[in-house]
């Protein structure tokens, strides 16, 4: 489950006759269905069996299942956009979750409270939870996590205005991905650099990263994505043509994927680069037809 879930997810569902299970076995099959589900970025939006299983476990007071019940009753609400019933989900279990011994699982608990604050754009709370996360994270020496979290945290103090906290965690992320060869959260937080000096203004160096993180990407959905912030960036400094170009070749990696929203995203995006840019050259126009005249 933890090195290989899409492993343990075939041989979950190779199980045949799972209502033939005592309750017990039911149940932890059903547990760990939705656990590798989630593991492997697979739709558990429809997995509400899952409340039933943190009964069954309420019932025995067996406090380690309900912990982990819980917290996967947790991520279905918010697979399904009901945050604020996830938090209070996450925070009625609180005392389970702070008694459990597996760190990991109180990282995952903390990073997704986390994540829900930030959502909210309660940024100070969202922290918070991050850093207690990236404590749990390293205890379990899930380093990996661990880097994650400091460059959430460096998102939330990017939204605060905190430029400066913000590239202080997105550096420490980036010497520890370079310390324990994580190509993938390099990627991340480089793309996370980049927009934050985007933000302030810095187009060199949000060009500089962002370049970087599209060296690294080995994710056809994360290339576009990263095109599209460059794309961001030409928009923002008005250079409508290479704003088009990048969007042309953030479409081209797309092809074949199903990440609905981003793809609308990028359509509105596109439809004002266009305009601009018609605009842009129809003002050019007039200034070279007014030139002439003068002439």
């Amino acid at each position: 489950m933890e090195q290989n879930p899409d492993s343990a997810l075939v041989l979950l569902n190779r199980i045949s006759n799972v209502e033939k299970l005592n309750m017990a076995l039911k149940n932890k099959h059903y547990l760990m269905l939705v656990e590798a589900k989630d593991k492997c970025y697979k739709d558990i939006t429809s997995d509400t069996l899952i409340f039933k299983v943190r009964d069954y476990y309420l019932n025995f007071k067996d406090n380690d299942m309900i912990a982990l019940s819980a917290f996967y009753c947790g991520r279905v609400l918010q697979a399904q956009k009901k945050y604020d019933d996830a938090l209070l989900m996450y925070i009625t279990h609180e005392a389970f979750f702070e008694q459990n011994k597996n760190y990991k699982l109180q990282g995952l608990y903390n990073s997704s409270i986390g994540s829900i604050y930030y959502w909210k754009l309660l940024c100070n709370k969202a922290i918070v939870h991050f850093q207690k996360a990236e404590v749990f994270f390293n205890k379990a020496k899930n380093i990996e996590y661990a880097v994650a979290m400091y460059s959430s945290i460096g998102n939330c103090f990017l939204i605060e205005g905190k430029t400066d906290s913000a590239f202080v965690n997105y550096k420490e992320a980036l010497l520890l991905s370079d310390k324990y060869n994580l190509p993938k959260e390099k990627v991340r937080i480089y793309q996370n650099m980049g927009v934050a000096f985007n933000l302030i203004n810095d187009s060199e160096n949000s060009e500089k990263y962002l370049h970087e993180a599209f060296h690294y990407s080995t994710d056809s959905i994360e290339k576009s994505k990263i095109l599209y912030n460059l794309s961001d960036l030409f928009i923002k400094k008005m250079n409508y043509d290479s704003a088009t170009y990048y969007f042309n070749k953030s479409f081209a990696y797309l092809s074949n994927q199903s990440d609905n929203n981003f793809i609308a995203e990028m359509y509105r995006t596109w439809s004002n680069v266009e305009e601009k840019n018609k605009t842009l050259k129809m003002l050019y126009k007039n200034i070279n037809s007014i030139v002439i005249i003068f002439l």
